[in-house]
């Protein structure tokens, strides 16, 4: 059962030969690409995977034939955003015969991840705002206090004249209204 088991796979799984050509295709794949079976068997996997005639900068295949081991990039495509692992596939030498190439969908977790950067964003201005408004209203509510504290202080002298009382009387008046 296993081309059963393979085309249920979600994520679009493609075996290749050392040479990127395309061994078979899981159905997922095949989908991502809009073609069937026997129109990318024994093709070059990046004529379908980069729309290109030789492999990309880059490439994930060409890195996991130096290094061994799964090597992964991002793709746009249609509108999509996708994750391309690419596994080798040893034999008995430890030298490389192929890889399993995994395309896996991540465009809902991509768009996810870009609103919750915009939400901090946003959040983080809030906050400043907030911050700036506080310290703005902080400023205008000192900066009568100071005048109603210090002319009521006045107020206590003992030998202070009427004219000079009205006068810090108003001048509390005039900082209370402004609060």
């Amino acid at each position: 059962r296993w081309k059963e088991t393979f085309d249920s796979i979600q994520d679009g799984v493609t075996l290749l030969d050392a040479n990127q050509h395309i061994i078979q295709s899981n159905k997922a794949f095949l989908d991502f690409i809009h073609k069937n079976q026997n129109e990318v068997l024994h093709s070059p996997c990046y004529g379908f995977v980069h729309n290109t005639n030789c492999p990309i900068e880059n490439c994930p295949f060409v890195r996991m034939q130096i290094s061994k081991k799964r090597e992964t990039m991002e793709l746009q495509a249609n509108g999509m955003v996708f994750e391309v692992f690419v596994d080798p596939i040893f034999d008995d030498t430890h030298n490389v015969i192929g890889a399993v190439h995994i395309v896996k969908d991540i465009t809902n977790g991509k768009q996810a991840e870009s609103e919750l950067i915009k939400a901090k964003e946003k959040a983080e201005e809030s906050d400043h705002l907030k911050s700036a408004f506080l310290a703005n209203m902080s400023h205008e509510i000192r900066t009568p206090m100071n005048g109603i504290l210090g002319f009521a202080e006045l107020l206590k002298e003992p030998n202070l004249s009427t004219d000079d009382q009205q006068d810090f009387i108003q001048t509390i008046q005039i900082s209370g209204e402004r609060m």
